[in-house]
């Protein structure tokens, strides 16, 4: 696993090439050293691990790209946001969904998450297209690790 080969990943994938800074790589670095000297993944895991750090730099370069298109994001105020943060088994998801039922709050989506960019238009949103993507994503986890769903019940 090659940073600058899964970087490249992402540029062609996206056809787009501003990261919007260089922060992210000194953990992109870490976290590949850590993945081939420390998690001893099988070829699987090596695979999934490549496709899921070429999924996110690809999501760093459609928001960038959506940022600087969008210049007026600077202008909106976000009052008292709430970011739910956790360890695996911890209950962050289970506090998430809560969050989730109150009608005043607004949470991020799973589809959302995988694919922010362009935001979602209230007209639209319960037909986006990226909800039949996330489903599709969510389908195969489900067919690679059957017992993910029991434990993490979850939809797009």
């Amino acid at each position: 696993m090659n940073a600058a080969a899964l970087i490249e990943r992402a540029r062609v994938e996206t056809g787009l090439s501003d990261f919007g800074g260089d922060s992210f790589r000194e953990g992109l670095e870490v976290l590949l050293n850590s993945a081939r000297t420390e998690a001893r993944l099988n070829a699987t895991g090596e695979a999934a691990l490549e496709l899921q750090v070429v999924m996110l730099l690809s999501q760093r370069l459609r928001i960038e790209y959506w940022y600087r298109r969008h210049p007026e994001i600077d202008a909106k105020e976000i009052v008292a946001p709430l970011m739910v943060l956790g360890l695996p088994r911890t209950g962050s998801t289970a506090l998430h969904c809560l969050l989730g039922e109150d009608p005043a709050a607004r949470v991020i989506r799973n589809w959302e998450g995988m694919n922010p960019t362009p935001p979602p238009e209230a007209a639209t949103q319960a037909s986006d297209p990226r909800i039949a993507i996330m489903q599709g994503h969510m389908e195969r986890r489900d067919r690679l690790t059957p017992r993910m769903r029991q434990m993490l019940p979850s939809s797009a």
